[in-house]
């Protein structure tokens, strides 16, 4: 891209990295970063209704309405005028209609990766109850990938955890084995007609295949975002 974008939709299966990568470009392009899944695990915390109602969705694996996640987003890009990064929505055809509408999008980040890979990422990861950033315990090396695993060292791009961190690492309720299948399956149904109505939009599209750990991808974000690496 000739320049940098500004609202941007990173789209991507459970596990493939989109919250972690989002919030390192929206640093660099310093505009927010709207994770609706960081929003609705904090409206249940905070046992809200909006949080009640899609706790007996995200416990089971399976999406929660369009309602209750399209309430958040347009609170929280109302509050971005300028730009943002949005992960984790839309993630349907109809969520993507509702959010043209809305909002114009300048880009869309596809990430994609292998299944397996995911399967693995997603069972590996852990959540910093201090410091609410999420880490990575598994490790992949094979078939030319190589994924280290990513732990709270204090020396990953400024992620705010430490060494002091490792005894608050937990395993979220819907990595556990016997959801992870069961949200992989939903993703791939809705990704195809999805990304076929960004390809008829005026938003560009961008494909970003993970194919190693964030020393090796992170440049590769940033140039389909429109940064120098």
């Amino acid at each position: 891209m000739s320049m940098a974008a500004r609202r941007i939709v990173m789209l991507g299966p459970p596990g493939s990295g989109k919250g972690t990568y989002g919030k390192l470009l929206a640093a660099a392009l310093s505009v927010p970063h709207i994770s609706t899944g960081d929003a609705l695990r904090a409206e249940i915390a905070q046992e809200t209704p909006i949080g009640r109602a899609a706790q007996q969705y995200t416990k089971q694996g399976t999406m929660v309405p369009t309602k209750v996640v399209a309430e958040i987003v347009q609170r929280s890009l109302a509050l971005s005028p300028e730009g943002w990064i949005l992960d984790g929505y839309p993630r349907s055809v109809d969520q993507a209609a509702q959010l043209a509408k809305d909002t114009d999008v300048d880009l869309v980040v596809a990430i994609s990766m292998r299944q397996d890979f995911l399967v693995r990422k997603l069972a590996g990861r852990r959540l910093c109850t201090s410091c609410g950033v999420s880490w990575n315990v598994e490790d992949i090396n094979e078939d030319g990938v190589q994924m280290p695993p990513m732990l709270p060292t204090g020396e990953h791009n400024g992620l705010p955890c430490g060494t002091h961190c490792l005894p608050n690492l937990t395993q979220r309720a819907d990595d556990k084995p016997e959801v992870i299948e069961q949200r992989l399956q939903l993703y791939f149904e809705s990704e195809t007609p999805l990304l076929e109505f960004y390809r008829a939009s005026t938003a560009h599209l961008e494909t970003v295949t993970i194919v190693g750990g964030m020393e090796t991808m992170l440049p590769r974000f940033k140039q389909a975002v429109g940064l120098d690496a």
